[in-house]
Protein backbone atom coordinates (compact mmCIF):
# COMPACT_ATOMS: atom_id res chain seq x y z
CA UNK A 1 0.00 0.00 0.00
CA UNK A 2 1.40 3.68 -0.65
CA UNK A 3 -0.15 6.85 0.40
CA UNK A 4 0.97 9.84 -1.79
CA UNK A 5 0.06 13.60 -1.87
CA UNK A 6 -1.67 14.90 -4.91
CA UNK A 7 -2.67 18.16 -4.15
CA UNK A 8 -0.87 20.41 -1.78
CA UNK A 9 -2.80 22.53 0.56
CA UNK A 10 -5.51 23.58 -1.61
CA UNK A 11 -8.02 24.16 0.73
CA UNK A 12 -9.59 24.35 4.18
CA UNK A 13 -12.55 21.76 4.39
CA UNK A 14 -12.23 19.69 0.78
CA UNK A 15 -14.81 17.10 0.53
CA UNK A 16 -17.23 15.48 -1.93
CA UNK A 17 -14.74 13.58 -4.51
CA UNK A 18 -16.28 12.25 -7.58
CA UNK A 19 -14.50 10.50 -9.87
CA UNK A 20 -15.68 11.15 -13.71
CA UNK A 21 -14.85 8.44 -15.83
CA UNK A 22 -15.64 10.28 -18.92
CA UNK A 23 -12.81 13.02 -18.71
CA UNK A 24 -10.59 10.81 -16.51
CA UNK A 25 -10.42 13.39 -13.60
CA UNK A 26 -11.38 14.03 -9.79
CA UNK A 27 -14.23 16.83 -8.64
CA UNK A 28 -14.06 17.76 -4.95
CA UNK A 29 -15.68 20.70 -3.00
CA UNK A 30 -13.87 22.98 -0.47
CA UNK A 31 -16.74 24.45 1.43
CA UNK A 32 -15.73 26.78 3.27
CA UNK A 33 -13.18 28.10 0.36
CA UNK A 34 -16.78 28.01 -2.20
CA UNK A 35 -14.84 26.18 -4.73
CA UNK A 36 -15.58 23.06 -7.00
CA UNK A 37 -12.02 21.73 -8.49
CA UNK A 38 -11.66 19.34 -11.02
CA UNK A 39 -7.99 17.61 -10.52
CA UNK A 40 -6.52 15.79 -13.84
CA UNK A 41 -4.14 13.27 -12.66
CA UNK A 42 -2.74 12.95 -16.64
CA UNK A 43 -2.14 16.06 -16.96
CA UNK A 44 -1.69 17.36 -12.89
CA UNK A 45 -3.64 20.42 -13.99
CA UNK A 46 -6.33 21.98 -11.57
CA UNK A 47 -9.42 23.69 -12.80
CA UNK A 48 -11.51 25.76 -10.27
CA UNK A 49 -14.72 27.61 -10.08
CA UNK A 50 -16.55 28.86 -7.39
CA UNK A 51 -19.78 27.84 -5.50
CA UNK A 52 -21.88 27.85 -2.09
CA UNK A 53 -21.58 28.45 1.23
CA UNK A 54 -22.49 26.32 4.52
CA UNK A 55 -23.86 27.84 7.78
CA UNK A 56 -21.16 28.22 10.66
CA UNK A 57 -21.65 30.35 13.30
CA UNK A 58 -18.35 31.45 13.08
CA UNK A 59 -15.32 31.24 9.65
CA UNK A 60 -11.74 31.33 9.13
CA UNK A 61 -9.80 32.35 9.91
CA UNK A 62 -10.55 31.33 13.24
CA UNK A 63 -11.78 28.28 12.39
CA UNK A 64 -13.50 27.96 15.92
CA UNK A 65 -16.69 26.39 13.89
CA UNK A 66 -19.70 25.28 15.18
CA UNK A 67 -22.46 23.21 13.28
CA UNK A 68 -25.93 23.72 14.63
CA UNK A 69 -27.43 20.29 15.19
CA UNK A 70 -30.57 18.94 14.27
CA UNK A 71 -31.76 21.71 10.93
CA UNK A 72 -30.28 19.36 8.61
CA UNK A 73 -32.19 16.98 6.41
CA UNK A 74 -32.15 14.13 3.80
CA UNK A 75 -33.74 14.64 0.49
CA UNK A 76 -33.66 12.84 -2.98
CA UNK A 77 -33.86 15.00 -5.95
CA UNK A 78 -35.85 13.17 -8.81
CA UNK A 79 -35.06 13.59 -12.56
CA UNK A 80 -37.98 15.57 -13.53
CA UNK A 81 -36.26 17.96 -10.81
CA UNK A 82 -38.98 17.02 -7.99
CA UNK A 83 -37.55 17.30 -4.64
CA UNK A 84 -38.53 14.92 -1.75
CA UNK A 85 -37.40 14.86 2.15
CA UNK A 86 -37.08 11.73 3.30
CA UNK A 87 -35.28 12.41 6.90
CA UNK A 88 -35.51 15.58 9.18
CA UNK A 89 -33.59 16.51 12.54
CA UNK A 90 -30.30 15.04 11.37
CA UNK A 91 -27.47 16.51 13.04
CA UNK A 92 -24.67 16.19 9.64
CA UNK A 93 -25.40 14.47 6.63
CA UNK A 94 -22.91 12.70 5.22
CA UNK A 95 -21.70 9.62 3.47
CA UNK A 96 -24.35 7.49 0.93
CA UNK A 97 -23.34 4.43 -0.64
CA UNK A 98 -25.26 2.08 -2.42
CA UNK A 99 -24.93 -1.96 -2.54
CA UNK A 100 -24.24 -3.63 -6.01
CA UNK A 101 -27.70 -4.99 -6.49
CA UNK A 102 -29.31 -1.55 -5.14
CA UNK A 103 -31.59 -2.90 -2.65
CA UNK A 104 -29.84 -1.24 0.33
CA UNK A 105 -28.29 2.37 0.54
CA UNK A 106 -26.49 3.37 3.25
CA UNK A 107 -25.92 6.66 4.86
CA UNK A 108 -24.25 8.44 7.46
CA UNK A 109 -25.29 11.14 10.39
CA UNK A 110 -21.80 11.91 11.46
CA UNK A 111 -23.51 12.80 14.98
CA UNK A 112 -24.72 9.99 15.20
CA UNK A 113 -21.74 7.67 15.65
CA UNK A 114 -22.23 5.44 12.86
CA UNK A 115 -23.61 4.16 9.24
CA UNK A 116 -27.21 2.97 8.93
CA UNK A 117 -29.00 1.03 6.07
CA UNK A 118 -32.42 1.22 4.41
CA UNK A 119 -34.04 -0.81 2.22
CA UNK A 120 -34.01 1.09 -1.29
CA UNK A 121 -36.33 1.40 -3.92
CA UNK A 122 -34.52 2.20 -6.94
CA UNK A 123 -37.27 2.73 -9.27
CA UNK A 124 -38.85 5.08 -6.33
CA UNK A 125 -36.28 6.17 -4.81
CA UNK A 126 -37.74 5.79 -1.75
CA UNK A 127 -36.04 4.04 1.42
CA UNK A 128 -37.58 2.18 4.49
CA UNK A 129 -36.45 0.04 7.88
CA UNK A 130 -33.54 2.16 8.84
CA UNK A 131 -31.04 0.22 10.59
CA UNK A 132 -27.74 0.69 12.20
CA UNK A 133 -24.75 -1.71 11.04
CA UNK A 134 -21.72 -0.14 12.05
CA UNK A 135 -20.93 1.47 15.25
CA UNK A 136 -17.97 4.00 15.51
CA UNK A 137 -16.67 4.32 18.59
CA UNK A 138 -16.11 8.15 19.78
CA UNK A 139 -12.58 7.89 20.01
CA UNK A 140 -12.26 6.82 16.89
CA UNK A 141 -13.52 9.93 15.17
CA UNK A 142 -16.63 10.52 13.89
CA UNK A 143 -18.10 9.06 10.38
CA UNK A 144 -18.09 11.56 7.74
CA UNK A 145 -17.63 10.72 3.77
CA UNK A 146 -17.67 6.70 2.73
CA UNK A 147 -17.54 5.02 -0.50
CA UNK A 148 -18.31 1.11 -1.39
CA UNK A 149 -16.06 -1.10 -3.18
CA UNK A 150 -16.71 -3.92 -5.40
CA UNK A 151 -16.50 -6.71 -2.96
CA UNK A 152 -19.41 -4.84 -0.79
CA UNK A 153 -17.33 -3.10 1.70
CA UNK A 154 -17.72 0.35 3.10
CA UNK A 155 -14.58 2.35 3.16
CA UNK A 156 -15.46 4.80 6.09
CA UNK A 157 -13.71 8.47 6.21
CA UNK A 158 -13.15 9.46 10.22
CA UNK A 159 -12.78 13.53 11.06
CA UNK A 160 -10.34 13.68 13.49
CA UNK A 161 -9.80 10.00 13.75
CA UNK A 162 -6.61 10.17 10.98
CA UNK A 163 -7.78 7.50 8.68
CA UNK A 164 -9.82 5.71 6.38
CA UNK A 165 -11.37 2.49 7.49
CA UNK A 166 -12.66 -0.62 5.94
CA UNK A 167 -16.24 -2.23 7.23
CA UNK A 168 -17.89 -4.88 6.27
CA UNK A 169 -21.87 -3.89 6.24
CA UNK A 170 -23.29 -7.32 6.94
CA UNK A 171 -21.53 -7.70 9.81
CA UNK A 172 -20.06 -4.32 11.39
CA UNK A 173 -16.33 -5.74 11.12
CA UNK A 174 -13.88 -3.11 10.56
CA UNK A 175 -11.23 -5.29 8.37
CA UNK A 176 -8.77 -2.82 7.83
CA UNK A 177 -7.44 0.88 8.63
CA UNK A 178 -5.51 2.97 6.47
CA UNK A 179 -3.86 5.58 8.75
CA UNK A 180 -3.55 9.21 7.15
CA UNK A 181 -1.52 11.68 8.09
CA UNK A 182 -3.51 14.64 9.58
CA UNK A 183 -6.72 14.13 11.76
CA UNK A 184 -9.36 15.63 9.93
CA UNK A 185 -10.33 13.39 7.36
CA UNK A 186 -13.75 13.87 5.09
CA UNK A 187 -14.15 11.79 2.42
CA UNK A 188 -12.83 9.18 -0.49
CA UNK A 189 -13.85 8.13 -3.22
CA UNK A 190 -12.55 5.32 -6.19
CA UNK A 191 -10.56 6.47 -8.78
CA UNK A 192 -8.21 6.03 -11.48
CA UNK A 193 -8.74 3.63 -15.43
CA UNK A 194 -9.20 0.91 -13.11
CA UNK A 195 -10.76 2.37 -10.09
CA UNK A 196 -8.43 1.27 -7.68
CA UNK A 197 -6.97 4.47 -6.26
CA UNK A 198 -8.49 5.34 -3.03
CA UNK A 199 -8.57 9.65 -3.16
CA UNK A 200 -8.72 10.63 0.15
CA UNK A 201 -9.44 14.62 1.29
CA UNK A 202 -8.88 16.50 4.58
CA UNK A 203 -9.25 19.68 6.12
CA UNK A 204 -7.88 22.01 8.22
CA UNK A 205 -10.90 22.77 10.32
CA UNK A 206 -11.09 22.21 14.26
CA UNK A 207 -7.33 21.98 14.25
CA UNK A 208 -5.78 24.34 16.55
CA UNK A 209 -3.13 26.38 15.28
CA UNK A 210 -0.34 24.13 17.42
CA UNK A 211 -1.82 20.73 15.47
CA UNK A 212 -1.80 23.02 12.49
CA UNK A 213 1.91 23.47 12.51
CA UNK A 214 2.53 19.90 13.32
CA UNK A 215 0.18 18.62 10.58
CA UNK A 216 1.32 20.63 7.21
CA UNK A 217 -0.62 18.24 5.35
CA UNK A 218 -4.10 19.31 6.28
CA UNK A 219 -6.31 20.50 3.47
CA UNK A 220 -4.23 18.45 1.32
CA UNK A 221 -5.53 15.65 -1.29
CA UNK A 222 -4.20 12.00 -0.77
CA UNK A 223 -4.19 9.22 -3.01
CA UNK A 224 -3.88 5.53 -2.07
CA UNK A 225 -2.93 2.89 -3.94
CA UNK A 226 -2.20 -0.92 -3.59
CA UNK A 227 -5.00 -1.64 -1.68
CA UNK A 228 -5.54 -5.21 -3.57
CA UNK A 229 -9.38 -3.70 -3.94
CA UNK A 230 -11.24 -2.13 -6.36
CA UNK A 231 -14.38 0.80 -6.33
CA UNK A 232 -17.42 0.56 -8.67
CA UNK A 233 -18.52 2.66 -11.24
CA UNK A 234 -20.00 6.09 -9.89
CA UNK A 235 -23.80 6.63 -11.70
CA UNK A 236 -24.63 9.73 -13.48
CA UNK A 237 -27.28 11.93 -12.68
CA UNK A 238 -30.78 11.29 -15.09
CA UNK A 239 -31.40 14.47 -15.99
CA UNK A 240 -34.65 14.90 -18.09
CA UNK A 241 -34.94 18.45 -19.38
CA UNK A 242 -32.96 17.20 -22.31
CA UNK A 243 -36.36 15.81 -23.09
CA UNK A 244 -38.87 18.61 -22.56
Amino acid sequence: MSIEVVENNVGHLLEGPHWDQASGSLLYVDILGQTVSRYNPGTGNTVKVNIGTMGFESLPPGLNEKVLPGLASLYCLHPDKSLKTHLQGVGLSNGMAWAEDYKTMYYIDSFSGGVDAFDYDVASGTIANRRRVITIPKNEGFPDGMCIDSEGKLWVAHFMGAAVKRYDPLTGEKLRTVQLPTDIITSCCWGGANLDELYVTSSKLSLSEEKLKAQDTAGYLFRVTGLGVKGVKAELFDDLSHLA
